[in-house]
């Protein structure tokens, strides 16, 4: 049984919440520190839901996993060493006996509907969709292993690589349609002087909401230029909703205090894609459905957003009482984007605000990552592309609009939520 540092329920998953729910797309990372782990939990669900894809279900993940699966290919010993802290040539786990967490777990789950194409669709949606979500993830991961990993050393120094494992399932413990991603990451890194150390899973928690928009980013952005629809009809997602409805009622039964855990659930059942879809097709039939009534329809498909949604950063970023820091930039240039890849939200913030020299981020002004009214009328949005940002910002630093905002009042939020739309965010 797997069981968290805390010693509380077994399993649980910490959702951190990004602030305002109003304002903020749903969190589709979750994390948590495991001081044990049972190997046979990941290996023993093959995920056959989604063997017809012909994606790999389990991979290693992370620019140093080469030091236990050098092949390429996830075996149970590479597991079971990545576990230890024992890469391939030590003679003995490089992991300090005193480390209480033997791994991290990330947890990317992708939005019901996404999941619902994923697993009803026509096989070469489907097989574009499961691409788009595990390069979502590496986009995500290479962000955490760039501004999130670190060493509990005195010193508290920078790893630049993680070990990690990365296993894919279709379907939940209930059985309903539900792509997601285990990454399971070893707490052993090297640090910048060359000394092995456990990692700081406190860097993993402050880039977590950072790293959640990245990866929503990524996959909504890849589904909408696959032209497919990303929203479920009520029904439908009422039908593929059965585990929040056996939440419900365990909260129901327990008290409304009540987390569900691991422990509450049994076993995933091992089936086939064929009993999947015969049991998806009599659920759906009960409330007089057929698999063309799932998704809301798409009238006409958007084109790419090429520049940044000036006014859904703004509120992104001041909608709570959090500091502004280059991780909450990144949080809210994710979800404002309209689906950017990882890497192009990175290297385009990059040019308008720098990488803190440690991993401790300044506090930053609003004038620092904010466009005036008058920028914005001269030159448009900002765009997304990092080339052109890099044109469109020399230009507004050429011609001197770049005044400082006058500063906002954070623990007014309800002024600012009340402030008619027309005015937007300009100063």
């Amino acid at each position: 049984m797997v069981k968290n540092r805390s010693g509380k329920d077994p399993g649980q998953l910490r959702r951190i919440a990004p602030g305002n729910a109003a304002t903020h797309a749903a969190l589709v990372l979750f994390f948590r520190a495991a001081k044990s782990l049972d190997p046979d939990y990941y290996l023993r669900d093959d995920g056959v839901e989604l063997a017809h894809l012909g994606e790999p279900q389990r991979a290693p993940l992370g620019a140093a996993s080469f030091a236990y699966f050098p092949s390429g290919i996830v075996d149970e010993a590479g597991f079971h060493r990545l576990i230890l802290g024992q890469p391939i040539g030590a003679l003995h786990t490089l992991a300090s006996a005193r480390r209480e967490v033997a791994t991290f777990e990330l947890l990317a789950v992708a939005p019901k509907p996404i999941s619902v194409m994923a697993l009803l669709g026509d096989d070469a949606h489907a097989q574009q969709i499961v691409i788009a979500h595990h390069d979502a993830l590496h986009g995500a991961i290479a962000y955490l292993e760039q501004h999130a990993v670190a060493t509990r050393h005195h010193e508290n120094e920078r790893v630049d690589a993680i070990s990690g494992v990365r296993f894919t399932h279709g379907v939940s413990r209930s059985l309903d349609p539900h792509l997601h991603s285990h990454v399971v990451i070893a707490n052993l890194g090297r640090a910048e002087s060359g000394r092995f150390g456990a990692l700081d899973q406190r860097g993993f928690r402050a880039h977590l909401d950072a790293a959640s928009a990245l990866y929503d980013a990524h996959l909504s952005g890849r589904v909408c230029a696959l032209g497919l629809p990303t929203e479920l009809t009520p029904l439908a997602q009422a039908v593929f909703s059965t585990r929040q409805a056996e939440a419900r009622q365990l909260r129901f039964e327990r008290g409304a205090v009540h987390r569900r855990a691991f422990g509450d659930d049994a076993q995933k059942q091992p089936t086939t894609r064929g009993n999947l879809l015969l049991r998806w097709e009599h659920q759906l039939r009960i409330v007089g459905l057929a698999r063309d009534d799932l998704v809301q329809p798409v009238h006409e498909q958007r084109p790419p957003q090429r520049r940044l949604d000036e006014q859904h950063f703004a509120q992104m970023l001041l909608s709570d009482d959090r500091r502004i820091t280059r991780r909450k930039v990144v949080e809210a240039w994710g979800w404002a984007s309209g689906g950017a890849a990882a890497r192009d939200v990175d290297a385009a913030i990059n040019l308008f605000v720098d990488r803190p020299p440690t991993r401790f981020e300044q506090e930053l002004r609003e004038a620092d990552v904010l466009t005036t009214a008058r920028e914005r009328r001269v030159f448009g949005n900002r765009p997304l592309d990092a080339e052109e940002l890099r044109r469109w910002l020399t230009a507004a630093r050429h011609r001197e609009y770049s005044a400082p905002l006058r500063h906002l009042d954070l623990s007014d939020v309800r002024s600012r939520e009340l402030r008619r739309s027309d005015q937007g965010w300009s100063r």
